[in-house]
């Protein structure tokens, strides 16, 4: 492995270092019990009764930055000056194809005849969300539905993890510096107006539903593992959400793969394969949407074969409605809970990034800038239980974390883990990967223990009391 292919990130920061900012807002930070009680809100449970959701393509006004690879082929260098003071670091996108959208799904729970609340899940094709993104989303629900409505047990937000979406939502520096994504007040804004109005509709078009209907199945030839020695993750289910017609509002297709066809050089803006493998699952399924859910995407590719991405997506499609395993329950059962962990120390794993020369001499303050403690959101739907957790978790690192999971507490429960909710916390894999040289290793800024971590904070929390 070459020093060029895994160090580029500091050379990245030195050129960049003016992008570099304070701590932004944490959605869980040090603060008093009151206000960590706001940030999680309390937990949910009842039965779905209802279900709408909605989505709108974003364009921005002007072209911007693509969010998404951190090499040097999308950056400007030295950076462009323009008048007033602008600065511009990363090259804006030259064309656009199958136009990254922003998906809200809305659940209607009813607990009993005086008890409804609502869940909302909100999509994004963006690389990653991070905690002042969500924060603000958060906000915006607040502003359409009533103060107080948005937290961690009423509303996950999640990111699709297209690498060629729009730059300028996100004031967290490590996105500023390592992905190319300079914040813009102007352009969030314009994001979460769009928001605004895809949760109108989706509120607007809630209906009652009778039954949940799960499709599961292995798609082997389709996706694999870019980690060496590294089992890949081919699981692949679909949760739809049914009325009493057979009609499906929605569908979350629950897989893991890097959705990248488009490379570091094509200034494309892009859902990448996420637009048509959502179109292909929604014609296969007669679902009005279909949202993907990322579950163990860390070390995940998709395999193409050099085949063009619609056809790469009706084969995933037409595998999971040919070879699925089809079961249907009246059952509704939803319960919700959150909370957050402390993480460990930030650190550079230099080794595996295969620059050991590096420690003690190059200095990574942007570390000290990066979250403290990490959010996470479970959903318990049918006795299955889904944990939406912060980062890129691999095969190897969920496996423990399951693993820990289910020793400590001897549970026959489906246990599914999500990637990239909330907030984002870099790579997460078991320690004798950690050990490995490898990007995903590399990358990985909390440390060999981090997933041991996000064990015993799960485990010491009320969720599985």
């Amino acid at each position: 492995m070459k020093h060029t292919l895994y160090f580029f990130a500091a050379s990245t920061l030195l050129q960049t270092a003016c992008q570099i900012k304070t701590r932004i807002e944490e959605i869980a930070p040090p603060v008093s019990v009151e206000e960590k009680n706001i940030a999680l809100g309390s937990s949910i449970s009842g039965v779905i009764e209802a279900v709408g959701a909605a989505s709108n393509e974003f364009v921005p006004e002007t072209p911007t930055a693509l969010a998404g690879f951190g090499g040097l082929a999308r950056r400007f260098l030295p950076p462009v000056f323009a008048p007033g003071g602008n600065v511009s670091f990363c090259r804006p996108y030259e064309n656009v194809a199958n136009p990254p959208k922003i998906k809200v799904a809305v659940f209607d729970v009813r607990k009993d005849l005086s008890h409804q609340k609502r869940l909302f899940l909100i999509s994004l094709d963006v690389v990653a969300v991070t905690a002042d993104l969500t924060a603000k989303i958060h906000r915006t629900i607040d502003e359409v539905v009533g103060k107080g409505t948005a937290d961690l047990n009423s509303t996950i937000v999640v990111a699709s993890h297209t690498h060629s979406g729009p730059a300028g939502l996100t004031e967290n520096p490590l996105w500023g510096v390592f992905v190319c994504d300079q914040y813009s007040a102007r352009l969030t804004n314009s994001y979460l107006n769009t928001l605004k109005l895809t949760l109108q509709r989706a509120l607007a078009s809630v209906a009652p539903i009778t039954k949940i209907e799960t499709t599961t199945a292995k798609i082997p030839t389709l996706v694999k593992s870019r980690f060496e020695g590294m089992e890949p993750t081919n699981d692949i289910s679909l949760l739809a959400f049914r009325k009493a017609n057979g009609d499906s509002p929605l569908a979350l297709l629950q897989m893991a793969v890097h959705p990248t066809k488009y490379g570091p050089r094509d200034l494309v803006l892009t859902a990448d394969l996420v637009a048509p493998l959502e179109k292909n699952i929604k014609e296969k399924n007669n679902s009005d949407f279909v949202f993907l859910l990322q579950t163990e995407i860390g070390n995940m590719d998709s395999n193409t074969e050099g085949g063009d991405i619609e056809s790469w997506a009706r084969n995933v499609a037409e595998q999971l409605k040919s070879t699925g395993s089809l079961s249907t329950s009246t059952e509704r059962s939803v319960s919700t809970s959150a909370n957050y962990v402390s993480l460990p120390s930030k650190r550079m794993n230099w080794e595996s990034c295969d620059a050991k020369f590096a420690e003690g001499i190059v200095s990574l303050p942007i570390l000290e800038n990066l979250p403290n403690r990490a959010p996470y959101s479970a959903w318990m739907i049918n006795e299955e239980l889904s944990l939406f957790l912060p980062g890129e978790w691999t095969t190897s690192g969920a496996q423990q974390l399951k693993n820990r999971i289910t020793n400590r507490f001897s549970i026959e429960k489906k246990i599914k883990i999500f990637s990239l909710a909330n907030e984002y916390t870099a790579y997460h894999l078991s320690k004798d990967f950690y050990a490995k040289k490898n990007l995903e290793s590399c990358s990985s800024l909390y440390g060999e223990e981090n997933v041991d971590t996000f064990a015993e904070g799960i485990i010491n929390s009320d969720l599985l009391r």
